[in-house]
């Protein structure tokens, strides 16, 4: 080989290199015509983090929204993403196709969405309704093959679509709350829910939050949601819609965006949602019926 002769930095490529790219670290990266052109840029300062697959600022890739976003960016950034958490930037100077979210109040921002999860998103509930039935209608199939009914719910519960402002104010161990079930009672009365999910999210993340929101329905219609472990058990829920929903969904596109909200769930670090999750999930594999045992071990409410 001809020491002269440069190669491209890509793995596997070989060819001769015909373009350098710097490093702020120092250094170089040389890549030939076609990689060259392969380039990440931080949705922040936009300039190059990778080429290629190589490299070039020091960065951390965001779970579902699959962005890149360089340390400096990263550490500077006040605000994230309401949907996946992804930084967005600082009030006065958001990130590349960062997209503000009215609250409450018209014309008052109360969350922002990535770049990633303000495409193809759920705006008003009319959009939504046709995922309303759909997960309705997964949820009566999944609980079925396990041997349990879900309730009639005709005329008792109200489905809503909310801003961050909105369900913020109720918290929650990890400060970012999605979705959210009212529940009123009145002696011997059936039940009446109001149930809320966060607006302004992608398809797959409307259907994941509001199956969460539905098992928190039936737990509590069969007075079982009175458990430190309910969240687990409604993340669990929500998990076997998305895992299913890699392996069958109808696109590679779909089955890799149902892929990245299980990465995210998993990555969840709350005791309340992930630790929980994260201990029905290893059950689950251990449990031919996971409804069954969550009911054997919680105790209904007295």
């Amino acid at each position: 080989m001809n020491p002269q002769i440069r190669t491209c930095a890509s793995k596997g490529c070989g060819q001769q290199a015909t373009k350098s790219i710097d490093r702020p670290s120092g250094g170089a990266v040389l890549l030939c015509a076609t990689h060259a052109q392969q380039t990440v840029a931080c949705p922040g300062c936009r300039t190059f983090v990778e080429v290629a697959g190589v490299e070039v600022r020091p960065n951390q890739r965001y779970t579902y929204s699959g962005l890149q976003v360089c340390n400096d960016c990263r550490r500077s950034s006040t605000l994230r993403c309401g949907a996946c958490l992804t930084p967005v930037g600082q009030p006065t100077d958001l990130f590349h196709g960062t997209v503000p979210w009215e609250g409450s109040n018209k014309g008052v921002v109360a969350g922002y969405r990535c770049s990633y999860c303000g495409t193809d998103d759920i705006q008003n509930l009319a959009q939504a309704n046709p995922l309303i039935g759909e997960a309705v209608q997964w949820f009566q199939t999944w609980l079925s093959g396990l041997g349990f009914p879900f309730p009639d719910l005709t005329g008792r519960i109200i489905y809503k679509v909310a801003a961050d402002d909105a369900l913020a104010a109720h918290g929650s161990d990890n400060g970012n709350v999605q979705g959210l079930t009212l529940t009123q009672s009145a002696g011997s009365k059936p039940k009446q829910y109001t149930v809320y999910v966060i607006v302004g999210v992608r398809k797959i993340t409307f259907m994941e939050v509001l199956l969460h929101e539905l098992a928190h329905v039936w737990t509590n219609d069969k007075d079982y949601n009175n458990s430190d472990f309910i969240e687990g058990f409604c993340n669990l829920v929500a998990y076997t819609y998305l895992e299913e929903l890699s392996r069958i969904g109808a696109t590679p596109e779909i089955r890799a965006e149902a892929s990245e909200r299980i990465a995210l769930l998993k990555a969840d670090a709350s005791p309340i949602y992930g630790s929980n999750f994260n201990a029905f999930r290893m059950m689950a594999g251990n449990s031919p019926n996971i409804v069954r045992r969550y009911l054997d071990t919680v105790k209904p409410k007295s």
